[in-house]
């Protein structure tokens, strides 16, 4: 099979990575690109850059050439931010079988005709796809046929007895999601412990840079490391024995997500403490729920005084790379090529491409 996964994220940065290269370890011919004002198609055959709208048509008829050679999956992870391109490509390679990737709630905190346009985008990509893929199970409210594809993390498991119980650990995007105000009185409550933060700052905003400088200000055991690159993070996670998720609680911006981070600390063996957020209510028999910040810290205690009640001591099944990339293939045999009538994506040649949303992928 030729697995082609169109992103707005270069390759590197991009969450979908690991499932990419997880089909390409199996056996697949699996292809990036990203999507931008330089396209880029990286695969076996090494980088090709192309650029502009000329750029664009040639990528296409690349991909045709490409998926001409066997069965082709198209996954779209675009999150809709670009819709016009996304139907360019969909018109322009209508061989093969088109999923679309829903991995958050992609109208986020948007409003008015930025919201109308988002969810409309959404509901036209997803309906010209053979299958819509889930990250989290709570968006089948809004997807009842859409499949569910579960998060998944490859990082060696170390055992941490000693450790389970001191210094935190949280690698998080540092956005609207981020609950500083719950981390400060949790660091208040902990004085004798270090909570080490690593994350970006979402587009640089001045005003959340300066919210986690003044934290780090008034708590001196907390600190902000900044970005960090998915090589180095068997060495950030190394030291810790306890990961720490603090994402605001009924938010629409955390209500759709599955956090890759619960499944890369379980992974490697550590203990995890996160706010009450749907997917940590799913993964309880894993997750410690702390519902206030007076709950880490009796969470942290027990954790390093009684082992019994660690949630992580023995190894986690099934939410490797490879369990994802096999279900991935077991749900295109499952679907068929879109019927993607010509009427369908003439009716919305005209859609408007207005400013582009935020990305988020990073939870």
């Amino acid at each position: 099979m030729i697995v082609i996964f169109i992103s707005a994220r270069a390759y590197e940065q991009d969450f979908r990575k690991f499932l990419l290269d997880a089909l390409r370890a199996d056996g697949h011919e699996a292809w990036h690109v990203r999507v931008g004002r330089t396209n880029v198609l990286a695969g076996a055959e090494g980088v090709e850059e192309f650029d502009g709208i000329a750029g664009l048509l040639r990528l296409i008829r690349r991909l045709r050439t490409i998926g001409a050679r066997g069965n082709v999956v198209y996954l779209d992870t675009t999150g809709a931010i670009m819709p016009v391109r996304s139907l360019l490509f969909r018109l322009g390679l209508r061989a093969g079988t088109w999923c679309f990737d829903v991995y958050d709630n992609l109208v986020y905190n948007y409003r008015g005709a930025r919201w109308l346009k988002t969810r409309f985008s959404i509901w036209l990509l997803s309906r010209l796809s053979s299958a819509t893929i889930l990250l989290s199970r709570e968006s089948l409210r809004h997807f009842p046929s859409a499949h569910h594809l579960d998060n998944a993390w490859d990082i060696s498991r170390h055992e941490r007895n000693h450790e389970a119980g001191g210094d935190m650990v949280v690698l998080s995007a540092i956005d609207e999601r981020f609950d500083f105000g719950f981390l400060e009185e949790v660091a208040k409550l902990l004085p004798d412990r270090q909570f080490v933060v690593y994350g970006y700052v979402l587009h640089d905003n001045p005003a959340v840079k300066q919210r986690m400088a003044g934290l780090c200000a008034r708590q001196r055991n907390v600190s902000f490391k900044g970005r960090y690159a998915f090589g180095d993070i068997p060495d950030i996670v190394r030291p810790f024995g306890i990961g720490l998720t603090p994402y605001v609680v009924g938010d629409p911006l955390t209500e759709f997500i599955n956090p890759d981070k619960y499944y890369l600390f379980l992974q490697a063996g550590m203990e995890v403490i996160s706010t009450d957020i749907p997917q940590a209510r799913r993964m309880a028999d894993r997750v410690h729920i702390a519902r206030k910040p007076e709950d880490v810290a009796e969470i942290a205690r027990r954790i390093q005084n009684e082992p019994a009640q660690r949630k992580n001591a023995d190894a986690m099944t099934g939410f490797s790379w490879r369990d994802r990339a096999r279900e991935f293939c077991e749900i295109v045999r499952a679907t068929g090529p879109a019927r993607q009538s010509e009427k369908t994506i003439h009716a919305v040649g005209s859609l408007a491409s207005a400013s582009v949303p935020a990305r988020r992928s990073e939870q």
